[in-house]
């Protein structure tokens, strides 16, 4: 049998919750519904909080919280393969339960792993990168467009950061936002975006003086270019006030 669902995590697990009570080694794969396969007996899996708790709590009570956060991160990928490699990983992770992670040897818990590893670089990454800009009310706005949608899993960082304050930290690629108001975070969508969004009257001096810092410290005589380009890839630079245009971040 191969399960559909609706593209969320929660609706993987719900997915995964149904195979296994149909038998786990008879599933033959989980897909998103917008690729419906052509071939093999395929059904639609309704998205049940309860039920992708369930499977959480068994990962997490078999095979440890570390598999439970590498199996998350793994399906933040947007691979199309993702889902029978995480699958696949399931099987393995409760048949070896707590000595899961010292099976790296086998495929699937290697590819997984890899993925996550991935997700997890590209979170620090956009964690040393995202510059809030300062509109007119008060709100921070961070805009960023990164590899994989890690969004939700930076919002924890930048509310112990910036408990107080209001933000919001946009993925423009995904057109997916996390809100802050101070007290909780939530996840949404931004359809769309007003590109002439009004500042706040301080935040030209600041991105000017970001700017002047970055020129102060830099060393003409070590500039490397390629280095620079692998350490932090051009595509993120017009987020960063010191290296973009005016008001394109």
């Amino acid at each position: 049998m191969i399960y559909g669902y609706d593209g969320t995590f929660m609706g993987y697990l719900s997915a995964v919750y149904h195979g296994w009570h149909q038998g786990f080694s008879q599933i033959e794969d989980i897909c998103r519904e917008s690729v419906q396969p052509l071939f093999g007996d395929w059904t639609r899996v309704k998205t049940e909080e309860e039920c992708a708790e369930k499977v959480l709590a068994a990962l997490d009570k078999n095979c440890g919280r570390k598999a439970v956060h590498i199996l998350y991160y793994a399906f933040l990928t947007e691979d199309p393969q993702k889902e029978r490699e995480l699958l696949l990983f399931l099987r393995e992770a409760f048949r070896y339960k707590k000595e899961i992670l010292a099976h790296r040897h086998i495929c699937p818990v290697w590819s997984v792993c890899e993925r996550a590893r991935a997700v997890s670089r590209e979170r620090h990454r956009m964690l040393g990168l995202v510059r809030f800009r300062e509109l007119r009310g008060g709100l921070l706005y961070g805009g960023i467009e990164p590899k994989y949608p890690v969004v939700p899993i930076m919002a924890d960082h930048f509310m112990r950061r910036l408990p107080q304050e209001t933000w919001v930290l946009h993925d423009r690629k995904r057109k997916t936002a996390v809100y802050y108001d101070g007290k909780e975070a939530v996840l949404g969508t931004v359809p769309e975006l007003n590109e002439d969004m009004e500042e706040a009257g301080k935040e030209k001096e600041i991105a000017a003086l970001w700017r002047a810092f970055y020129q102060a410290i830099s060393i003409p005589e070590r500039k490397n270019e390629s280095l620079r380009r692998q350490n932090m890839p051009k595509k993120y630079w017009k987020y960063l006030p010191e290296l973009a245009p005016e008001k394109s971040y």
